[in-house]
């Protein structure tokens, strides 16, 4: 009879990891298929280019346009067909293509032409420099050349592709033992809320909202001047309490919070984007415990968090990297550190509430006024709630919110 039960054991588990084979194989030649069919060289992924003609069919480029290729062990094969639209005093460009490695080509561009250049296999992208020229009419723009079309053909195996493959596979499969693991324990329905959330605030994340705001810009690049020099762009060591940016005076938290992705990515776009999406989608299980510890029903936990995670407001002030997106995240973390503290008012959970509301002042100007009541109403109940003997324990978080404030 054991041997019997532990043949079927043996039994299901090798049935199991066949069934779990078939699907990473499965998962793996599908995209693999669908990363291939993607091209080598797609103008949609530029950066730099104006945007297109309301009457024609090309892109004006700026002093410096960058177009991303998706290579392979080989070299790139690259067809660009620039040229100009002249107007009346207008001179020929100089036109510089390079790569992160070095110049390929320098030439001339003044009537429209077709020029082949070959990127070495390392290259992730080919950069077109060219001198610019402000038309003469009403026409604020700095204009380069006339970016007519552009095609690449690459030579050798897709082994950056497999890799590429290879990685997005383990992550989906870490992604499905996660949720496994989340629904064993009862977590299954949160845990799916709090994943479409964050798709909905990652998905063309670099694309949409389009442009790059100059608020997102001066948080990102002094993190990335932390990261060089541990001074923000002004040179000053480690600033705390705001960073000037532009005429105005910003908290700091998001600066500090978008270092490890600057850090990964450099300070591009999707860097800081990431980083509030990322902080935007943690609202959706605090809104579900805080309703939870209000003892009431599981279905209205479930319907804040679901309204905070398709909320129109929400979901388009995550994916601005700018500090007013760290507001809905932050005053739900303080209100349910508040009420955890005024349930129980112990020595944790009162220094849970002043590492969460010492935090949360640097995150935008209103929340100096907002969360200081917060806490003191807060405290304000819990000592009319709680014997006076919890008071001692509330000494060393006081402090310690007194030296975050």
């Amino acid at each position: 009879m054991v041997v019997r039960v532990l043949s079927g054991s043996v039994n299901d588990w090798a049935a199991r990891v066949r069934r779990l084979v078939l699907v990473l194989v499965g998962g793996y030649l599908l995209g693999l298929v669908l990363l291939a069919a993607r091209p080598v060289l797609s103008l949609q992924e530029a950066e730099g280019l104006y945007r297109q003609q309301e009457t024609a069919t090309y892109h004006w480029t700026s002093s410096q346009v960058r177009l991303p290729l998706h290579g392979r062990t080989g070299p790139t094969q690259v067809a660009l067909t620039l040229g100009l639209v002249r107007w009346p005093g207008d001179t020929p460009r100089q036109v510089t293509l390079a790569t992160d490695a070095g110049v390929l080509a320098r030439f001339e561009v003044a009537a429209k032409r077709q020029y082949h250049v070959v990127v070495p296999s390392s290259a992730p992208a080919l950069v077109i420099r060219s001198s610019v020229e402000r038309p003469p009419r009403d026409d604020s723009r700095w204009l380069g050349v006339v970016l007519f079309d552009a095609t690449a053909s690459a030579h050798g195996l897709p082994l950056q592709l497999s890799a590429q493959v290879l990685l997005l596979t383990a992550l989906a499969l870490a992604l499905v033992l996660f949720a496994m693991w989340l629904t064993r324990r009862g977590y299954g329905l949160i845990g799916a809320l709090t994943a479409g959330a964050f798709a909905l605030r990652v998905v063309y994340l670099d694309g949409s909202p389009p442009g790059f705001n100059q608020d997102e810009v001066v948080s990102l690049v002094d993190a990335w001047f932390l990261l060089q020099t541990a001074r923000d762009h002004w040179g000053h060591v480690l600033p705390l309490g705001a960073q000037e940016a532009l005429g105005d005076w910003i908290p700091p938290l998001l600066t500090y919070l978008e270092l490890p992705l600057v850090a990964l990515l450099g300070p591009v776009p999707l860097a800081g984007r990431l980083t509030t999406a990322a902080i935007g989608t943690v609202a959706v299980p605090i809104s579900y415990y805080t309703i939870r510890l209000l003892q009431l029903p599981l279905a209205a936990a479930v319907c804040a968090a679901l309204v905070t995670a398709i909320s129109p407001w929400q979901i388009f002030l995550s994916r601005f990297a700018i500090p007013p997106a760290l507001v809905p995240t932050a005053w739900a973390l303080c209100i349910w550190a508040a009420l955890l503290f005024v349930q129980r008012a112990g020595r944790a959970d009162a220094t849970r509430l002043a590492i969460v509301a010492g935090l949360a002042l640097y995150a935008y100007p209103t929340m100096k006024l907002a969360v200081p009541l917060l806490v003191g109403w807060a405290v304000l109940i819990a000592l009319l709630h709680h014997d006076r003997s919890w008071w001692p324990r509330w000494v060393a978080p006081l402090l310690l919110l007194a030296l975050l404030w």
